[in-house]
């Protein structure tokens, strides 16, 4: 019987690349306010009601979900724009 073969690796596209990128400047941002807020990351997943895992995946650029973006700008008291960088 013959083995299957590998599948071809997948390809990463520029506009992956792109977001990989705009993700963890976002997650750089908001560790940068939360510090300066004063606030640990448990303390600020409990203010934003989520999990501590979940803030430490967004700050570590694996992605955000815009409902989150907007509680934690509420929270850390700052613009959204400020958190994306524009």
């Amino acid at each position: 019987m013959a083995r299957p073969r590998n599948p071809r690796p997948k390809t990463i596209t520029n506009s992956e690349k792109i977001r990989d990128n705009i993700n963890g400047e976002v997650g750089k941002r908001i560790r940068m306010y939360r510090s300066g807020c004063r606030y640990t990351q448990e303390g600020l997943a409990e203010a934003v009601n989520i999990s501590v895992s979940t803030l430490k995946q967004i700050e570590n650029g694996f992605g955000i979900q815009i409902d989150n973006l907007y509680l934690l700008s509420l929270v850390l008291d700052v613009d959204i724009s400020d958190l994306l960088g524009l």
